[in-house]
C-alpha cells in the first residue's frame, strides 16, 4: 500500500479543466462490423502520433509501470499482471493472475487491448473500468501514452501493425 500511495503521490498529475482532444465515450459501437473496439478517435492525429512515438522513451516511462507489472515472456506477475503481448490480447486474459471483479466484468464484454482501448485505459483506468483495483490515476500526457504504447507493442513475438500503416 505504501508503494502504491507513494508512487501515486510522486507521479500525480491533475486532470486538466478541459480535454486537449476529443475521446469518444467508452462503449461498444454496434455499427463497427462486430469489432470489439470500445474507443475510437474522431481524428487521425492519434494514428499520426502513434506512428511517430518513441520506443526508447516508452521503455524509460515503463519504469513507473514496472513497480507493479513485469514485461517479458514467462516472468512472474507482480501486484499487476505480466504485460507480455498485452496489445492484441483480451482483457483479463492471464489465467495466472487474479483480476478484480471489475476487470473480469470488463473482459466479459469482449474488450481487446488494442491501441485505442489501452490508450483510454492508461489515460483514466478508473473511468474505463469502474471499480478497478489498479490505483494508478493515469497518464495524462498524450505523448507519454503514445510512447508507452509503442514500447508495449515491442513486448511480443508478433507486434501489432499500427493503425493507418500499411504492411
Amino acid at each position: 500500500m505504501f508503494i502504491i500511495y507513494g508512487s501515486n503521490t510522486i507521479y500525480f498529475s491533475p486532470v486538466p479543466d478541459h480535454p486537449a482532444y476529443d475521446i469518444l465515450q467508452i462503449g461498444m459501437d454496434e455499427t463497427e462490423q462486430g469489432q470489439k473496439n470500445p474507443s475510437r478517435r474522431s481524428s487521425i492525429a492519434f494514428t499520426d502520433l502513434l506512428q511517430k512515438g518513441d520506443v526508447e522513451r516508452g521503455h524509460n516511462l515503463f519504469s513507473q509501470c514496472a513497480i507493479c507489472h513485469t514485461a517479458f515472456e514467462n516472468e512472474q506477475n507482480r501486484i499487476g499482471p505480466n504485460l507480455w503481448h498485452v496489445i492484441g490480447r483480451p482483457a483479463a486474459f492471464l489465467s495466472s493472475f487474479n483480476y478484480s471483479k471489475a476487470m473480469r466484468d470488463f473482459s466479459k464484454k469482449g474488450y481487446i487491448w488494442d491501441f485505442t482501448t489501452l490508450d483510454s485505459y492508461l489515460h483514466a483506468p478508473a473511468r474505463v473500468v469502474p471499480g478497478t483495483i489498479m490505483s494508478f490515476t493515469g497518464v495524462q500526457n498524450e505523448q507519454d501514452r503514445v510512447d508507452l504504447l509503442r514500447y508495449l507493442n515491442t513486448l511480443s513475438e508478433s507486434p501489432m501493425i499500427f493503425p493507418g500503416k500499411e504492411e
